[in-house]
C-alpha cells in the first residue's frame, strides 16, 4: 500500500500543473500514470495558449471570444475563471522556463486563432506542447513529486454506500505494466483524475492510443455523473470524406 495526501491519476499538461499546485499547497502529492509523462498526448498540441496579455486586450475579451466560440454553450463560470487566470499562468510558465516564441523586442509572441478578436495565443514554434510536457515536468523532478511511471489505475477506491452522494473515494487501485504487481494506492486528502479524452473510442482520431478515457469509466463506475460528453473535439483530419 502506497500513501500519500494527494494523488494525481494521470501526467500531461493537465496533470502536471494539478500535481505543482497541491505540493505548493502543502500536501504529500504522488502522480500514477501508464505513461512517462513526457510522452503524454500533450506533446501533440502545436497551436499555443490563449491568455490577454497585450494592453489593448482583456480578460472580458478573451472570456467573449470563447463563449461565442462555444455558441454560449459552454460553463459562464469557468469561462470567466480560466480567462481572468490565464494571463498569469503564461507568466508562470515563462519564469518557469518555458521557451515561448518571441518578438523582436523580446517580448512573448502572440498571433491570431479562429474565433478571436485580438491575437493571444502564445506559443513554442510548432512544438507549444511538447515543450509544456518539459517544462512542467522539470518542476515536478524538481519538487520532488513522486511519480509511479508505468502504473495503470483500475478503479477508484471509494466507501460501499447506497447513496452516491455519500460515497468518499480514499485512493486508486492500480497494476505495474513492468511486473503486473496489482497494489492499492491512498489519498485521503483527495484523488484528481487527469486521465486525457476518450479518442480511441472512435473509429477515426489524432488520438495518441494512450487516449482511452480511462477516467471518464472509472469515474462513472463509482457514481460520478458525466457531464457535456456530447463535447468532443475532433480534428477535421479525422474526418471521412
Amino acid at each position: 500500500m502506497h500513501e500519500h495526501d494527494v494523488l494525481v491519476v494521470g501526467a500531461g499538461g493537465a496533470g502536471l500543473r494539478a500535481a505543482i499546485e497541491a505540493h505548493e499547497e502543502g500536501a504529500d502529492v504522488a502522480m500514477v500514470t501508464k505513461l512517462h509523462p513526457v510522452r503524454s498526448h500533450t506533446g501533440a498540441a502545436e497551436g499555443g495558449i490563449n491568455a490577454a496579455l497585450h494592453p489593448e486586450d482583456s480578460w472580458e475579451l478573451h472570456a467573449y471570444d470563447t463563449m461565442k466560440g462555444s455558441d454560449y454553450l459552454a460553463d459562464a463560470p469557468a469561462v470567466e475563471t480560466f480567462a481572468k487566470d490565464a494571463p498569469d499562468e503564461v507568466i508562470q510558465l515563462e519564469h518557469w522556463g518555458m521557451p515561448f516564441s518571441r518578438e523582436e523586442d523580446g517580448t512573448v509572441s502572440q498571433r491570431p486563432f479562429g474565433g478571436l478578436s485580438h491575437p493571444r495565443t502564445t506559443y513554442a514554434g510548432a512544438e507549444t506542447g511538447h515543450h509544456l510536457l518539459h517544462t512542467m515536468y522539470e518542476q515536478v523532478v524538481k519538487r520532488g513529486i513522486t511519480v509511479y511511471e508505468e502504473w495503470h489505475v483500475l478503479d477508484l477506491a471509494v466507501t460501499d454506500h447506497d447513496d452516491v452522494e455519500d460515497r468518499e473515494c480514499h485512493g486508486v487501485v492500480a497494476y505495474d505494466i513492468a511486473s503486473g504487481e496489482i497494489q492499492g494506492f491512498r489519498a485521503d486528502d483527495g484523488v484528481i483524475l487527469a486521465t486525457g479524452g476518450p479518442g480511441q473510442v472512435f473509429d477515426h482520431t489524432t488520438n495518441a492510443v494512450a487516449n482511452t478515457g480511462d477516467g471518464y469509466a472509472m469515474a462513472y463506475r463509482a457514481g460520478v455523473p458525466l457531464e457535456d460528453m456530447e463535447f468532443v473535439q475532433f480534428h477535421p483530419t479525422t474526418l471521412p470524406s
